[in-house]
């Protein structure tokens, strides 16, 4: 945490992977343990509702 705000760092390699799921998946949620070792961090989808993405 930096300033009260939550920072996540990835690989480069899986940059476009985590910029593919902000961009077209969704809801998205933050899970955050902690900082430092021994703590697992990430970004998690569920399923979609059928139809809920759509206009």
């Amino acid at each position: 945490m930096v300033g009260g705000q939550v920072n996540l760092y990835y690989h480069l390699e899986d940059y476009y992977n985590t910029i593919d799921l902000l961009r077209n998946e969704g809801p998205i949620y933050l899970l955050y343990s902690g900082s430092g070792s021994g703590f697992e961090n990430g970004i998690k989808t569920t399923p979609e509702v059928v139809g809920g993405g759509e206009t």
